[in-house]
């Protein structure tokens, strides 16, 4: 009788234990990626990114300000010849249109231009002897535009100290008080209408995070808090988020940026966490191997929009948990007057570039006027759309900061010919069904019918999580149950 009692003492122990191992792999096999395991995806996309923009767009010209920036901010150096490319354009484009940037009603190209300058050190007060915060002085002409401009102006003001003189410091109160009044019932912000938009909501957060816990600013702090909320509720099941009637990458980058303008986590922060998947994991899902990224996933092409976004998306979140600066807070920089350029480019005489006609044609017709260069730079770099936008650079920032129609942006217009991984850019990942004007601003709404398959396949994706815990529940009531019995065998 012992000798059986003993036999089936070990088999106690011996199923104890598979059982104890069972559960130990079934802990290391679906633990939550950790935290370092994510920030070194991101610094693995970042540099894949970093890599496409530089073989995509290695002579990057006005209209290419985002991408300047999240190359700047990124720590790609300063002395790249990147940079300095950029900066020669810019200033002959300067001396071309003789500072005007824009003819029309907006004015965020100034402050887009200002915040790429003073990324790469130029002060934006003395390029090549233009202030360029001589065209964001007017509350009134600014919000001409509608949020974006405000958004962009207040962003451009606080970029960095020295340009808080007293005249800018009251503007700047204007503007808050201007995108105070544009909050929604209830929190948030949106482009039109009373329904909180989460690209225009993670904008203005961006622009309102230097004000955020100070004292005399309460109604701005209680004003992100209630975004905050607003953007944790309509974050998806895979941890992305909606605009334009389409799950997105843009959205998703704009609530990374506007999380780390507030030194959160975008990764960790449990308000924005839906199944185990952060916005972080999220957009990273949105990158192919070339390094470029998707607008949405039912259309396979890189687009130039997105991949804007989302680099300097991620480049602010990499800055926030290793302790660096906001991306657009760059009061670290020794800021110097700009030189002149080289008077090479943006001459007047370029050839149209829009010609697809091989053959001859009359010189006039291959010429540009300066009436026509300002206004192709008009509609080209005008809407920066937030969510577009940080209006996206290279042209702008995502579904939503400017208007969608940065997504056609201008530097999709000098894109070179080869493509890499034989993938080709495209402006717009859904069609436009219709724009709807608010506020001088148009914006492109989707059809909601139009959504991609693959991301209604990934937002019904089963959650295996509850399936992982029950699992671990009962294995380790089972390891439980072996221990009492062999503990009672020992007794007896």
């Amino acid at each position: 009788m012992m000798r059986v009692k003993n036999v089936c003492a070990k088999l106690y122990k011996g199923v104890a234990m598979i059982v104890l191992c069972m559960v130990l792999l079934c802990a290391f096999t679906f633990v939550p990626v950790s935290a370092a395991s994510t920030q070194s995806q991101v610094t693995s996309a970042i540099s894949k990114c970093r890599s496409y923009v530089q073989n995509k767009y290695s002579t990057p010209d006005y209209g290419s300000e985002f991408l300047v920036i999240a190359q700047a901010r990124s720590g790609l150096s300063l002395s790249n010849s990147y940079f300095s490319t950029y900066y020669n354009n810019v200033a002959n484009y300067l001396a071309y249109t003789d500072g005007v940037l824009s003819t029309g009603a907006t004015r965020s190209e100034y402050s887009r231009t200002i915040l790429a300058l003073t990324s790469i050190g130029v002060d934006a007060t003395d390029v090549a002897g233009y202030n360029l915060f001589d065209h964001l002085s007017s509350l009134s002409e600014i919000t001409k535009q509608g949020m974006n401009g405000a958004v962009w102006a207040l962003l451009a003001i606080n970029c960095h100290t020295s340009y808080q003189t007293t005249d800018r410091v009251a503007l700047a109160e204007e503007l808050i008080t201007y995108l105070l009044g544009k909050e929604i019932s209830g929190g948030g912000w949106a482009y039109s209408g009373s329904t909180p938009d989460g690209d225009m909501t993670a904008m203005t957060i961006q622009a309102l995070a230097p004000y955020y816990e100070e004292d005399g600013y309460e109604e701005v702090t209680q004003a992100i808090d209630r975004g905050l909320v607003i953007l944790s509720e309509s974050q998806q099941d895979n941890g992305g988020y909606i605009s334009c009637g389409a799950e997105n990458a843009e959205s998703a980058s704009q609530v990374i940026t506007a999380l780390s303008a507030l030194s959160i986590d975008a990764d960790t922060d449990s308000r924005f966490i839906k199944n185990n998947k952060s916005v972080v994991d999220n957009l990273l899902t949105y990158q192919k191997s070339s390094g470029g990224f998707l607008h949405v996933k039912s259309n396979s092409l890189v687009n130039q929009l997105a991949t804007t976004q989302a680099y300097y998306a991620l480049v602010s979140y990499n800055r926030n948990v290793n302790s660096q600066s906001f991306l657009y807070d760059m009061s670290e920089m020794t800021l110097a007057a700009g030189a002149a350029g080289d008077g090479k480019t943006h001459t007047g005489e370029e050839e149209d570039s829009d010609s697809d006609d091989d053959d001859d044609s009359d010189s006039s017709d291959k010429k540009k006027s300066k009436t026509k260069k300002k206004k192709t730079s008009d509609s080209d770099s005008d809407s920066e759309k937030s969510s577009s936008d940080s209006s996206s650079s290279s042209s702008s920032s995502s579904t939503s900061s400017t208007s969608v129609s940065s997504k056609k942006s201008t530097d999709s217009s000098k894109e070179e010919e080869e493509d890499i991984d034989d993938e080709e850019e495209d402006d717009w990942g859904f069609e436009p069904q219709e724009y709807v004007e608010s506020d001088s601003e148009v914006v492109a709404v989707a059809d909601a019918n139009e959504t991609d398959a693959k991301e209604t396949s990934q937002t019904s994706e089963i959650n295996r999580t509850p399936w992982v815990i029950g699992g671990c529940v009962v294995a380790a009531a089972v390891v439980a149950f072996s221990l009492v019995s062999i503990l009672k065998g020992k007794r007896k």
